[in-house]
């Protein structure tokens, strides 16, 4: 009854005028490295500011504390400017605070704000906030507040995937395999692993193995084993043990088109593995 009590406030949850999201990454890497690239006079500077940018980010660096600049965490600071961030529209802002509700660091514990402010961020276009709506209906978070309902996890995890969020994409590719109260749809398997593999956001390569099984065993795509061999080798030493085994079905022909798929990608990105150097896993753990 109490969730129901909220879901009913929420739906008409007033947004500021101009909502938006400052940084798009549900990661917060992108947030890190402005922070972590900023003067400490830039940073303090921020404090004065009168943007939501400004009152954002003063908000983060109080709330986490900024060691090499002398500023320590203090919650109820960093409430104060999260709160005057949202009031100038900054859907980042009402996540955090939401989740500072929830937890009662620098404010009063209330949950029903915490909702209220999670929903709100969500309306205001933050995948982060998509996700974490997920993560509750999923019953990883928020027990006390969320009924687990796997179908409305679902839902947001495929809103936050298509948004480019990797987490969220691997989770909708795991929930499609079944046995959780959503049917097994192996079509569905494949296109969350494949978007969460392309992920804009997050270390979409924690999906290459999930992605290799699956071009391995042919679940919802054609069966490749040159394609299973790639992502293998994009796995780094948790591929070491497909590629081995599916070394022993292919053609010298087949793995090199495989390396040759792997070292470009790695090319693309800008991200190499021993194997693009001809290194080779050895039984100590090291690369040879």
């Amino acid at each position: 009854m109490f969730f129901r009590a909220l879901l009913f406030s929420v739906l008409f949850v007033c947004l500021p005028a101009q909502a938006e999201v400052l940084f798009d990454d549900p990661t917060d890497d992108t947030l890190n490295e402005v922070i972590g690239g900023s003067s400490c006079d830039t940073i303090d500077s921020w404090a004065t500011g009168d943007s939501a940018r400004s009152q954002y980010l003063t908000g983060i660096v109080t709330l986490n504390g900024e060691r090499r600049c002398g500023i320590e965490r203090d919650n109820e600071r960093s409430a104060a400017f999260l709160k005057k961030a949202w009031e100038k529209g900054a859907a980042d802002a009402a996540l955090t605070l939401g989740l500072m509700y929830y937890g009662g660091y620098g404010v009063e514990k209330n949950n029903e704000k915490a909702v209220e402010l999670l929903v709100a961020s969500e309306k205001g276009g933050h995948v982060r906030a998509q996700r974490e709506l997920a993560r509750a209906y999923w019953g990883e978070k928020m027990q006390d507040v969320f009924s687990e309902d796997i179908h409305k996890a679902l839902y947001w995890f495929e809103k936050a995937g298509t948004a480019g969020d990797h987490q969220s994409g691997y989770a909708a590719s795991r929930i499609y395999r079944g046995g959780q109260g959503v049917d097994r749809d192996e079509r569905k398997i494949f296109y969350w692993a494949k978007r969460s593999a392309e992920a804009k956001y997050g270390d979409r390569m924690f999906s290459f193995p999930w992605l290799a099984e699956l071009y391995e065993k042919g679940v919802g795509t054609k069966k490749s084993l040159v394609l299973a061999y790639k992502y293998y080798d994009l796995s780094g030493t948790s591929g070491v043990e497909g590629k081995s085994r599916l070394a022993k079905k292919m053609t010298q022909e087949q793995i090199n088109k495989a390396v040759r798929l792997s070292r470009q990608w790695q090319e693309e990105h800008h991200i190499y593995f021993p194997s693009y150097r001809g290194l080779k896993h050895q039984p100590d753990g090291s690369y040879r």
